[in-house]
């Protein structure tokens, strides 16, 4: 049993150590220019990222879509003004979340992502990032 703790123990020693050391390995954010260099220099995979980055604005689009006609519906209903905003809120969500999985469907098949590879995708443009600039990051970048 003290074996199984102790490699538990390193195990964890192992992973909050590759936690910490990770801000030397964080990349610098992007633009759309980065992106439209990337996708010059490796059409695959850049049309590949093209895709998903278009099917993300999509779904996200359809899950707001969703949410305002729940929320709409909802709270139209007729009540006191804190049920109309509770009832309002929760519908919204829930209509949010239908949205948005339905339109993930729809964008799986418009812009074919279950054709494409999406973490190979997100690999190659990291590492390519990572040699083009994109390395030396650091937290505050990000906010």
């Amino acid at each position: 049993m003290a074996a199984a703790n102790k490699s538990m123990s390193e195990h964890m020693k192992e992973v909050t150590g590759k936690m910490t050391n990770q801000s030397q390995e964080r990349l610098k954010p992007w633009t759309r220019a980065d992106i439209d260099r990337f996708c010059k220099e490796d059409p695959i995979n850049g049309h590949n990222l093209q895709n998903l980055r278009g099917a993300a604005a999509l779904t996200g689009l359809g899950g707001l879509a969703g949410f305002g006609s729940g929320f709409a519906y909802f709270f139209s209903k007729p009540g006191s003004f804190n049920g109309k905003l509770i009832s309002g809120v929760l519908g919204g969500f829930s209509s949010g979340m239908v949205g948005f999985l339905a339109s993930t469907n729809i964008a799986c098949f418009t812009h074919e992502t279950y054709k494409i590879d999406a973490p190979a995708t997100h690999l190659a443009f990291q590492k390519w990032w990572k040699n083009n600039g994109g390395a030396g990051g650091s937290f505050g970048q990000y906010w």
